[in-house]
């Protein structure tokens, strides 16, 4: 009897939401689709989560699957590399947060702390990779990879705070659609003696190699039958 209660707020929580989370979790066509954004709707106010409220349904229910098992935080680069993220510790934040301010929330009022103030530090926010590979590793489906791109939206969107380093990035994909400041009649010039036919040689290919902003030229291939299209 004593342990009832104790399961409602502990890890134990899990055995009922894990397989909800398998259940019901959103199909995606990749683990890093994020919802597309309108920016021509007026009604919108907020882009990304700022607050737990804000983020989607199944992210928040990943807190109460999480069963502690630091596997996220094994595999995750950033943190086996000195970095202040932890995936683990996010989702747990999250459910202890939930734990205290849940009778708030379900009355509609707004949680008392914003998420890098209790679940994860702005430091570990920008620290993630989107390698996926706590998606990946988790025994429960979990997600923390997504909240930390929704985080990321907010902070970009919705209050102007990101790394400097990342200005000039946003910059060329505000005004050349590409992070390294390409001009579009440029783009075209890193496979120039390669002998790849383009789009512009045959216009209706069997194969088509989308090369994106980031192509490298020792690894492009000589010999294969790739149709290029200009980025």
């Amino acid at each position: 009897m004593l342990f009832i209660p104790y399961f409602l707020i502990s890890k134990h929580i899990h055995l009922f939401f894990a397989p909800l989370n398998f259940l019901l979790k959103p199909k995606r066509r990749s683990i890093g689709e994020l919802s597309k954004l309108d920016f021509d709707d007026e009604s919108i106010e907020q882009f990304g989560a700022t607050r737990i409220e804000d983020l989607e349904w199944s992210l928040i229910m990943d807190s109460y699957a999480c069963i502690m098992c630091y596997r996220c935080q094994e595999v995750c680069p950033a943190y086996n590399t000195g970095k202040v993220l932890s995936p683990a510790a996010m989702e747990i934040n999250k459910r202890y947060f939930l734990n205290s301010e849940g009778s708030r929330l379900a009355s509609g009022e707004a949680s008392q702390q914003p998420l890098t103030e209790f679940a994860i530090p702005t430091e570990a926010v920008w620290a993630c990779t989107t390698c996926g590979a706590c998606i990946d590793i988790c025994p429960v489906g979990n997600e923390p990879m997504r909240d930390i791109m929704n985080i990321r939206r907010a902070l970009v969107l919705m209050e102007n705070d990101f790394p400097e380093n990342l200005q000039t990035a946003f910059r060329g994909m505000e005004r050349t659609l590409n992070p390294w400041n390409i001009p579009t009649a440029e783009r075209m010039k890193w496979a120039e003696g390669l002998d790849v036919p383009t789009l512009e040689h045959n216009p209706e290919p069997e194969i088509l190699w989308w090369v994106g902003c980031a192509p490298q030229r020792t690894h492009a291939p000589k010999r294969r039958r790739v149709l290029l299209r200009n980025p």
